[in-house]
């Protein structure tokens, strides 16, 4: 059942290196935390094959710890997210940390997006393979140096007149497709 205050720690072990795994179901929490220090070469992971998943409370933080070079990584194959939170989902937070989200297929929703936190030297990175990361407040969609946003098969959707922004970023190769082999179409759609 759904409790207000559940707070979610994924940090893998040497014994357990592929993480958990979310199969199915109704699954809700008020915050997760995916990561792993830098004692390991090892990634925290958490990898989600379908259900649904939400976030009420506050953020999804990856690469989180304060310990230098700390790593996460989320991996969406099937089924939905959503981060409700007023925090919102930070790729790469802690100093030097190196996060990822790979969406394969499904969807993904969040209101903030921050790609490598300012001022930490983290490195983000969202991979989109397939499905679709949906941003619902524009004036809340960062990427920074070292980050990068790669769009593969699917669909990065950002709400609001955000247009020459993402142009900027897109220039900037911070917003790319194919691995800066492909060319990224941004539009503005009035809805």
């Amino acid at each position: 059942g759904e409790t207000k205050y559940d707070i979610v720690y994924i940090n893998s072990t040497p014994s357990s290196s592929q993480g958990c795994f979310i199969e199915d179901g109704n699954n809700i929490a008020y915050s997760i935390y995916i990561s792993r220090n830098g004692e390991s070469n090892e990634p925290a992971v958490l990898t989600m094959n379908g259900g649904y998943l939400e976030v009420k409370g506050w953020e999804m933080k990856l690469g989180y710890d304060d310990a230098n070079a700390s790593r996460g990584i989320f991996n969406l194959n099937d089924g939905t997210v959503n981060i409700s939170g007023t925090g919102g989902v930070c790729i790469g937070y802690g100093l030097e940390s190196q996060a990822e989200i790979n969406i394969n297929a499904g969807i993904f929703r969040t209101q903030k997006l921050y790609v490598s936190f300012t001022g930490s030297n983290a490195c983000g990175r969202l991979n989109l393979n397939g499905g679709m990361f949906c941003v619902g407040l524009g004036n809340y969609f960062f990427v920074n140096q070292p980050g990068r946003i790669d769009i593969y098969q699917g669909m990065l959707v950002i709400n609001g007149n955000v247009e020459l922004y993402v142009q900027n970023l897109v220039q900037a190769n911070l917003i790319t497709a194919y691995n800066g082999t492909g060319t990224i179409n941004v539009t503005y759609n009035e809805v």
